[in-house]
């Protein structure tokens, strides 16, 4: 079988989860012509994988890294007809599209309807903080212009149902872990020491509540004041400022944009990442911390209930600071639990959370 991945993305998530999706997909003896942006921040590990697998060819699309750039390359047509006859010639059976692009659809409509589309769909509804005419427009042009939709929740699931036309269908892939991190950990995810320090990892937006956290904080250190939080991830802060500077000397601040080879390292070195969001499709941040060895403490809503085990994490009502606080200080009285719940979430992450699973289920639904 052919199929075509194509991914124009630069940088997040997105670059890693098509990354893993698609070395698992190789591995299943399929043979994948990858478009990958010449601005990938792993466009290495891309490289690394053609020359792994014979099964892999992969196509560099100059995309953008400025505005201007970005401005002019949207509407040189031009790109998008020679995509789309590289594509033709290669007469693919299926276009999977792993991550959201405005480009991505563009070239699939120059595309005969033979090469049926399978689309990632990662938020059904776009996420407060982030909904604008654009983004919105962009959410329903993705559910619209695709023949099988790929969810990562059973909630996703149940919001997209009432969204689109029944005859689509509708496949659920829970979020693999992102086993890569722990090749480019320096530290032992398995380590046994507790460093006291508590973690909200990922980019800053409102839905992801960190106001309920910076609240639980608080009274936190309260009783236990060498606890320490640390924020790591890049968004508008300027909410946050009066925040930051009362709890200064309790915070360790890294806002800006994570590299991939930064990620695992500051997870390794707290004893657990806290999810406090306020709405959720499910979290891309859970399987990379469960793959560490940390717990999570997140809130129960959206798909994040069917990610957290209970022997690997713990799920409170949302907005609710002292529940948060209450978990988190219960938690450092019984050390040994931390540590204990850190091994099962990696036992799980490494059991239940594989590529290889993805792959199966993608390919059994397909064909």
């Amino acid at each position: 079988m052919k199929i075509v991945v194509l991914y124009l993305g630069k940088r997040g998530a997105g670059p890693m989860y098509s990354y893993e999706f698609t070395k698992a997909l190789l591995q299943k003896d399929i043979n994948i012509l990858a478009f990958i942006s010449s601005e990938c921040e792993n466009i290495n590990l891309w490289k690394k994988l053609e020359s792994i697998y014979c099964n892999l060819n992969i196509e560099i699309v100059y995309t953008y890294n400025n505005v201007k750039q970005f401005i002019f390359n949207t509407f040189n047509v031009f790109n998008y007809f020679k995509i789309a006859n590289k594509i033709k010639e290669y007469s693919p059976k299926y276009i999977f599209t792993p991550m959201v692009h405005p480009w991505h659809n563009i070239i699939i409509s120059f595309l005969p309807s033979r090469i049926k589309r399978v689309k990632t769909i990662h938020d059904v509804k776009v996420h407060l903080g982030e909904r604008n005419v654009f983004s919105n427009f962009l959410s329903w042009l993705d559910i619209k212009k695709s023949d099988i939709l790929i969810v990562l929740s059973e909630h996703s699931k149940k919001q997209l149902n009432k969204r689109i036309n029944k005859r689509k269908k509708i496949i659920v892939i829970p979020h693999a872990n992102f086993s890569i991190y722990q090749q480019l950990d320096n530290k032992n995810n398995k380590s046994k020491t507790i460093y006291n320090r508590i973690g909200f990892i990922g980019r800053i937006n409102k839905y992801k509540g960190l106001n309920v956290l910076f609240d639980a904080f608080k009274d936190i250190i309260k009783e236990s004041p060498e606890t320490r939080l640390l924020i790591a991830g890049n968004g508008n802060c300027s909410e946050y400022n009066e925040t930051f500077s009362e709890l200064k000397d309790s915070l360790d601040l890294e806002i800006r944009w994570i590299a991939d080879n930064e990620m695992a390292s500051f997870i390794s070195t707290i004893d657990m990442v806290v999810l406090p969001y306020i709405e959720a499709s499910q979290s891309g941040v859970i399987p990379l911390a469960f793959s560490l060895g940390k717990l999570v403490i997140a809130t129960n809503v959206g798909g994040i209930p069917e990610q957290v085990p209970d022997n690997a994490g713990i799920l409170l009502p949302p907005n609710n600071p002292s529940a948060i606080a209450n978990a988190i200080l219960k938690l450092y009285k019984n050390p040994n639990k931390i540590l204990e719940m850190g091994h099962n979430a990696n036992k799980y992450a490494l059991e239940n959370l594989t590529w290889e699973a993805s792959a199966r289920i993608f390919l059994e639904h397909i064909n």
